[in-house]
C-alpha cells in the first residue's frame, strides 16, 4: 500500500480525518505509518471519473481509496466493479457511512479517525488480513 486517496466527494472530510488523527493521543501511531493522503489528482482522472476506472487506478497506483456510501447504481459503478474485479489481493475501499456527519460531528470524526487508523495499521503490519475484502465500512459497528 502506497496511500490513501479520497473520492473527489470526500477531499475535505479526509483532510478533516487526517488533522483529527495528528491531533489525538494516537498521533505518533499515524506519523509512524508514514502514509501519504494523496490527492485526487495523483490518480491522473477527471474528477467525473466512472467509479471503474477510480477504482482500477487506485488499485494500479496501490492507493487506498476512501469514499462516502455508494450504491450498485449500474454496470459501471463502485460497487458493481468490486463485485466484477476485487482479487485477493486487491486492496480494499473504505466506506464511510455518513460523510457531512464527519465535517460536523467532532465526536464522529475521532471515531471515524480511529477506525480509518487501525484500518491502516492492520493493512500495512498485516495485509492479507484485509486484502481482497472489497469494502470496510467506517465507523465499524459497536460490539
Amino acid at each position: 500500500m502506497n496511500g490513501i486517496v479520497a473520492d473527489v466527494n470526500f477531499i475535505g472530510q479526509l483532510r478533516l480525518i487526517g488533522n483529527v488523527l495528528e491531533e489525538s493521543d494516537v498521533a505518533e501511531i499515524w506519523i509512524g505509518l508514514k502514509l501519504p493522503i494523496e490527492p485526487f489528482s495523483t490518480l491522473g482522472l477527471p474528477v467525473e471519473a466512472p467509479d471503474h476506472e477510480v477504482w482500477n487506478r487506485c488499485q494500479q497506483l496501490r492507493l487506498v481509496l476512501i469514499t462516502g456510501n455508494r450504491n450498485n447504481d449500474g454496470p459501471d459503478s463502485l460497487q458493481a466493479t468490486i463485485d466484477d474485479s476485487n482479487s485477493p489481493t486487491s486492496l480494499p475501499v473504505i466506506t464511510i457511512g455518513n460523510t457531512n456527519r464527519v465535517m460536523y460531528k467532532r465526536a464522529f470524526a475521532e471515531r471515524v479517525a480511529r477506525d480509518l487508523l487501525e484500518y491502516m495499521f492492520d493493512l500495512l503490519k498485516d495485509p492479507e488480513s484485509l486484502l481482497g475484502t472489497g469494502r470496510l465500512y467506517i465507523p465499524k459497528p459497536a460490539p
